[in-house]
């Protein structure tokens, strides 16, 4: 997924499953994207700032935007 400076976001919930993060700061963090930055093998470096969290660089698969987050598996 491509994400834009401006977009709203939060921490896949999948991610979060995969790491067993049910409770905690992180399921319920949402952010603003400020800057990607390409990688290798198509996949991107995003930084984010999260309101609860501060700055962050998080790599583009461990997010989603906030408008698709329903349509993530529970």
């Amino acid at each position: 997924m491509t994400f834009q400076p401006g977009d709203r976001v939060a921490y896949s919930r999948v991610w979060l499953r995969n790491t067993a993060q049910y409770t905690g700061p992180l399921p319920n963090a949402r952010g603003t994207v400020k800057a990607v930055r390409p990688l290798a093998d198509d996949r991107a470096l995003v930084m984010v700032h999260f309101e609860t969290l501060g700055v962050r660089e998080v790599l583009d698969r461990n997010l989603v935007l906030l408008g698709r987050l329903h349509l993530e598996p529970s």
